[in-house]
């Protein structure tokens, strides 16, 4: 089997996404969680009747300091991480740290028509649970044609 030509310009285009993979990755950890746009990750599903927005585990978020509002069929969810482990007082010097605590927010476009007054939130366990209800009106209709002279 014969070996695969070296190529300087493949070998320069992996050692640049890679390197770019490294500095973002840092620069989040540095800035927080502010620089990502898709935290917390989270699913939208729906029932007959209602949307659902549930998001993964969020690490250190307290209910108090989140914030949910939905205008114009969007959903922003805001808040703010707290890191409870280390306290100021104590010396830690990290050696490695992938875990972003900080300020955040997110929005979605919620795809369906819902009740925004009729919302409700739950959090348990660190997963928020949002139910929006859908409106009671159909989008779709029937037209009946009549006869004009």
């Amino acid at each position: 089997m014969p070996e695969e030509k070296f190529d300087p310009v493949k070998e320069f285009i992996s050692l640049r996404d890679s390197l770019s993979k490294a500095v973002e990755k840092q620069i989040k950890n540095v800035a927080g969680i502010t620089a990502t746009s898709s935290y917390p990750p989270m699913d939208i599903y729906e029932t007959d009747d209602a949307v659902y927005i549930r998001t993964a585990f969020v690490n250190g978020l307290k209910p108090e300091s989140m914030e949910i509002s939905v205008e114009n069929q969007v959903l922003t969810l805001s808040g703010e991480t707290i890191d409870t482990i280390y306290n100021d007082d104590e010396q830690v010097k990290f050696l490695q740290r992938e875990l972003a605590f900080g300020s955040f927010s997110r929005s979605v476009a919620i795809p369906r028509e819902v009740v925004a007054d009729d919302a409700t939130a739950s959090f348990k366990k660190g997963v928020l649970t949002i139910k929006l209800p859908k409106t009671s009106s159909d989008s779709s209709r029937i037209i009946n044609v009549t006869h004009t002279d």
